[in-house]
């Protein structure tokens, strides 16, 4: 009897060795461009967001076409003509300053790790209001995390 049960543990853990380098295997690599274009995905979404450009279509097109956007409303924003909705002027997140930013979405500490599907990003948010006397103050905070896949 002992010995099956060694045999059987013996198996069982070959088994978990082998899914555990199957899955590690899965896990594509990323290149220098690819971490320079995520980056870039990034600068678009905050920029997008924050100036409203291309009449809110700037920040949409940083999703993919079934793209959603989890930011506690009751229910996300799913799809590009939805995402727009939030950026474009007179939008959700319209800011009313003429075209100028009254707080801009500032990403830091950007961890970009390889998936099987493309890329994990994750990022700090400091959001960042232009206060008329006294300079800038971060008024919110925040933790991006996101599927980022090639297209």
């Amino acid at each position: 009897m002992r010995r099956k049960m060694t045999g059987l543990l013996v198996v069982i853990a070959l088994a978990l060795v082998a899914f555990l380098v199957q899955d590690a295997s899965t896990a594509a690599t990323l290149t220098a461009e690819d971490h320079a274009e995520i980056n870039q995905l990034y600068a678009r979404y905050s920029y997008g967001v924050d100036t409203q450009a291309d009449d809110g279509w700037l920040y949409a097109r940083t999703f993919t076409e079934d793209g959603e956007f989890d930011y506690g409303a009751p229910q996300p924003a799913r799809g590009r003509a939805e995402l727009r909705e939030l950026a474009r002027p007179g939008g959700s997140w319209d800011q009313g300053a003429g075209g100028q930013p009254r707080s801009w979405h500032v990403p830091t500490n950007i961890l970009i790790e390889p998936t099987a599907d493309g890329a994990r990003g994750t990022a700090y948010l400091l959001l960042v209001n232009g206060a008329e006397a006294g300079g800038p103050v971060i008024t919110g905070r925040g933790v991006y995390t996101d599927e980022i896949v090639k297209t």
